[in-house]
């Protein structure tokens, strides 16, 4: 599409990620207590600078069905993703996390327009939480066994889509984040829990969203 004005970040994870939390505590800073959601929420990221500039922020829904139409029905105006992890539950939920990773990273749109993707590995302040290290490394391994699989399903002649790229990563070595280019992915250390604003840190993903304005 032409002339789409790409000022969208959206919060894309699995359900109970933290993602309805966090989007409220970036843009309105008050405590809400959430639910699992079955429509988008959204909000708007304003320069401190005033200089007038503003984003909107777009929580997707983390139910499967919900989650791949909202991100279709964004793709082209999206300026960039923060993908949301619960990571105290990241060993039970590493394949499902993996797989949705690896779909936004093969969407053919999210790499011609070069929508950087921000990890957000969520609720830090839990004492079992995983490392942002460990949870990369984690991901990495997943998605290089997911690869194997997803391409031999292409070569069977299954799963092909014209939105999809049929391979991700660099041919003949192990998947790493830093071989998706033009796609920039990062990752940052985050909670958002707490009855102050203070309690939460969020630093990281502001710093990021402030980036792109």
């Amino acid at each position: 599409l032409t002339g789409v004005k790409r000022d969208v970040i959206a919060f894309v994870g699995l359900s109970n990620s933290g993602k309805t939390l966090m989007l409220y505590r970036i843009t309105s800073d008050e405590y809400v207590d959430t639910y699992t959601s079955v429509k988008e929420n959204t909000g708007k990221f304003k320069d401190k600078n005033d200089t007038g500039r503003s984003l909107h922020l777009i929580d997707i829904p983390g139910n499967d069905k919900l989650r791949l139409n909202y991100i279709r029905n964004q793709v082209s105006s999206l300026k960039g993703i923060v993908f949301v992890i619960d990571s105290l539950n990241i060993q039970r939920e590493l394949r499902d996390v993996a797989s949705l990773l690896y779909d936004i990273l093969a969407y053919k749109i999210i790499n011609k327009n070069k929508v950087p993707l921000l990890i957000a590995c969520n609720k830090q302040d839990g004492t079992t939480a995983k490392s942002q290290k460990v949870i990369l490394k984690m991901l990495e391994q997943e998605i290089d066994k997911l690869r194997v699989t997803r391409t031999a399903a292409l070569k069977d002649g299954n799963n092909i889509s014209e939105e999809t790229l049929d391979f991700i990563g660099k041919n003949g070595k192990d998947f790493e984040f830093s071989h998706v280019l033009p796609v920039r992915v990062t990752a940052t250390e985050c909670h958002a829990k707490g009855e102050e604003e203070s309690d939460a840190d969020l630093i990281g993903v502001r710093e990021w969203i402030a980036k792109l304005l």
